[in-house]
């Protein structure tokens, strides 16, 4: 268990800059694994072709992922459409006019003129303040927290997925030994009514036979339905269309697989390796930047134009050098009064600030809280199936003792069909020992991160 775990969230605000270390985690892990040990690919530890085969259709086809593929296509348009506002913007005018004067007015001259303009005009805004670019490192940073999030996406499927996948190996292992435990049964069951028929056995000896026989099958039915929602479960994360979903049986391998060695030396820099850390911290920047923006609309703009095009009052004449017309101009202007409609604005970037560090404190605590889960269970559930294992080794001998002891007398019906009752049930134990074990390895593969490191992202 962990010693004096404790949480330093410090965040360091300067004006516009952003200068917040990594929360750090003080703390005594008394089962030890290395992050940077964990591959990218963690699920190939398991050495199941098949597994590898549907984790690869899932991370191609599922649809939840693929959502998460184009919320970074959008992030990255965004900084890209934002990012133009470091360049000038060049636009072109046409204009016609033709018309009359009074007579009625100075200069008392009826008079006809034409009036035709071609222009260019190049726009740019100076960033005096830091606007844009705190607008551009604010798209930057929500652009990254995308692209983790992204990578949080495909660990969670990636684990989900190889859940399902061992729970329905699991699930054919107990469908399989309830299988032939019902043969076992049936067979016990026809003899003993042969027996009943001659007399040799009481009737309540055969009606506890046939009692065992149809509680088996009972069980059978519960476990092929759990088979079934596991099928289109698996057929849904793996991204099968409608038809697979409906009727897909995947093939697995018969057996659970051996489980892989977790490498020792885990230390507390988990919090490195985590998508979703990562993609916090990167939303708490984005914040600031926009705060940094709310702030520069209290400064004035300074704004260039520069204007370049013909003038004439004849269509022939309009492209002659004689005809060329220019103008250079700028402009410094800001607000003088608003009524508080910059600072309201100052103060909403401020509180999705704050609301941003809150994510933040909460994913880090959630990521300490599936560490610790995640390495305790690994811890008890290596034990408990140490302990089954010896008892299934046990009740096997017992069960054996029982056959013979029944044939020679020495016990009656009822204390065998106990030992066989006890029996499966301690097989079908094994086969949840097994998968537990397995599925908290999958989730220590998930709490630190499934190989993600933010030295791989920069």
């Amino acid at each position: 268990m962990y010693k004096n775990l404790i949480l330093i969230l410090a965040l360091s605000f300067v004006g516009c800059s952003f200068k917040p270390p990594m929360p750090q985690v003080n703390g005594e892990f008394t089962y030890s694994i290395e992050a940077s040990n964990i591959n990218q690919k963690w699920w190939e530890n398991f050495h199941d072709e098949s597994l590898n085969s549907l984790i690869t259709q899932a991370l191609k086809n599922n649809s939840n992922l693929a959502l998460a593929s184009l919320n970074v296509q959008g992030a990255r348009e965004r900084l890209s459409l934002v990012d133009k506002d470091f360049l000038p913007s060049l636009s072109i005018s046409a204009n016609a006019k033709r018309g009359q004067s009074s007579r009625e007015v100075p200069p008392f001259v009826k008079n006809t003129s034409s009036n035709l303009s071609l222009t260019a005009i190049l726009n740019y805004e100076i960033d005096l303040w830091g606007r844009v670019k705190n607008k551009s490192n604010s798209a930057k940073s929500l652009y990254k927290a995308s692209k983790y999030d992204y990578d949080g996406a495909r660990l969670g499927l990636a684990s989900s997925v190889a859940k399902a996948y061992f729970l329905l190996i699991a699930q054919k292992m107990e469908k399989a030994i309830l299988e032939k435990t019902i043969k076992t049964y049936k067979n016990t069951m026809n003899y003993q009514k042969k027996q009943l028929d001659f007399g040799e056995i009481s009737k309540l000896s055969y009606l506890q036979s046939v009692g065992e026989y149809q509680n088996a099958k009972v069980r059978l039915i519960s476990i092929k339905n759990n088979l079934d929602l596991a099928q289109s479960a698996l057929a849904l994360l793996v991204g099968k269309d409608f038809d697979d979903i409906l009727h897909k049986n995947f093939k697995t391998s018969k057996m659970l697989p051996r489980p892989p060695k977790v490498p020792s030396g885990i230390s507390a820099d988990v919090l490195l390796n985590r998508p979703d850390i990562a993609s916090s911290y990167e939303k708490i920047k984005s914040s600031n930047y926009l705060i940094g923006v709310a702030k520069s609309a209290h400064l004035p703009t300074l704004s260039l134009t520069a204007a370049f095009g013909y003038q004439s009052d004849d269509l022939g004449n309009i492209l002659r050098s004689s005809a060329n017309i220019w103008n250079l101009a700028g402009q410094f202007a800001g607000k003088l009064f608003d009524f508080g409609r910059i600072s309201k604005n100052v103060d909403i970037a401020k509180l999705g600030q704050d609301m941003e560090v809150k994510r933040y404190e909460i994913a880090v605590k959630t990521a300490l809280n599936e560490v610790r889960n995640a390495l305790n269970s690994y811890k008890n559930i290596n034990q408990k199936n140490k302990n089954i294992n010896s008892l299934l080794n046990s009740q096997e001998k017992i069960y054996k003792l029982s056959q013979t002891m029944f044939k020679e007398g020495e016990i009656s019906q009822l204390q065998l069909l106990d030992a066989q009752r006890i029996l499966l049930n301690v097989k079908l134990q094994n086969i949840e020992a097994k998968l537990g074990m397995i599925n908290s390895i999958v989730d220590i593969y998930k709490a630190f991160g499934g190989g993600f490191s933010l030295d791989h992202k920069k």
